[in-house]
């Protein structure tokens, strides 16, 4: 369920100069999110007739962006064969500029982050390797290689990953709370909590209105029994994510279970607001009617809660979310 309720921003996030070079800018607005105005840029402020490496690259980041991905990874194959990475020997024995390596690590980096998004994680993570080789001091690698190994369920890795993003660039709060989520599935219970604050902290400090790092410290703290320390931090992610239903279902929860059955109801009917799919709280919702004696509402809530159980899928989501 918490997959559906958070995201995050894993790319630059730059503003434009007067001093850019051209490609510089268009890359600053992709990565801002205003494609149609780097798409002018492109056409009509750099030569079209023979296109430079740095000019289709940009093309196939337009693409990706537009989730346009087998596109985007056609303009990349002419740039690094995409079959047969890493060969990194002979890439590195190679006395290319730093501006051509550099390029080359982008141009992997977008094919894998196409491929991910084309459910080929086993494609992309070849790509991610050879990235990273490329240019080992780049954050962003390590922490795509985090979600890769995530995703895969391979913890230990995730864990190691996220941490070389942690040292590389100590202020990444996304980082801090994926490695946190890392420590947790480890049974590190305490580092995770650890990294959840230092997250919640960082995110802070830079004006953030992302709630998942409370939302993720609150269900560790009521994995934990601790429903009373809980409550503050469930109320601050439910003030960030106000469309997720399960940051007021647990809000709900725990008011409930510290007898403040008024307000846990506000906060159940608030999840069904969310989310009218999510079956949680129509079950909590007749256990609090069945207690203040309103039967038929109490049947009516068991009713949907089974209806809805019924219909819910086997698959289970992501537990973290891949966006463009």
């Amino acid at each position: 369920m918490l997959a559906l309720c958070v995201s995050f921003a894993s790319g630059w996030t730059c503003a434009v100069t007067a001093d850019d070079a051209p490609e510089q800018v268009i890359e600053l607005l992709i990565d801002s999110g205003r494609l149609a105005e780097a798409r002018a840029q492109l056409s009509g402020e750099l030569p079209t007739s023979s296109p430079s490496p740095e000019v289709r690259y940009l093309e196939a980041k337009i693409l990706f962006k537009e989730r346009k991905f087998r596109e985007s990874l056609e303009i990349l194959d002419s740039l690094v064969p995409l079959r047969g990475w890493p060969n990194l020997a002979a890439v590195d024995s190679q006395p290319v500029e730093g501006v051509v390596r550099r390029l080359r690590m982008k141009s992997l980096f977008l094919a894998a982050k196409n491929f991910v998004l084309l459910d080929r994680l086993d494609v992309a993570e070849p790509l991610l390797l050879a990235a990273r080789q490329i240019a080992p001091e780049d954050h962003l690698l390590h922490f795509h290689l985090g979600l890769l190994y995530f995703s895969t369920s391979r913890f230990a890795a995730a864990e190691s990953a996220f941490t070389n993003v942690v040292k590389l660039h100590p202020s990444f709060y996304k980082a801090h709370e994926l490695l946190g989520l890392s420590h947790e599935e480890l049974g590190k219970f305490e580092l995770a909590l650890s990294s959840y604050r230092t997250a919640i902290e960082l995110g802070n400090l830079q004006n953030q209105r992302d709630g998942s790092p409370y939302l993720r410290l609150a269900k560790l703290l009521l994995a934990r029994n601790q429903n009373r320390e809980s409550l503050p931090v469930l109320e601050e992610a439910a003030g960030r994510l106000s469309d997720c239903a399960e940051a007021f279902f647990l809000l709900g929860k725990v008011l409930n279970s510290l007898a403040r059955a008024a307000e846990a109801e506000n906060a159940l009917q608030r999840s069904v607001t969310c989310d009218g799919h999510y079956a949680d709280p129509h079950y909590l919702l007749s256990r609090i009617y069945l207690a203040q004696g309103r039967n038929a509402e109490a049947a009516q809530q068991a009713r949907i809660f089974q209806q809805l159980k019924a219909r819910e899928p086997t698959n289970v989501a992501k537990p973290l979310a891949w966006e463009p």
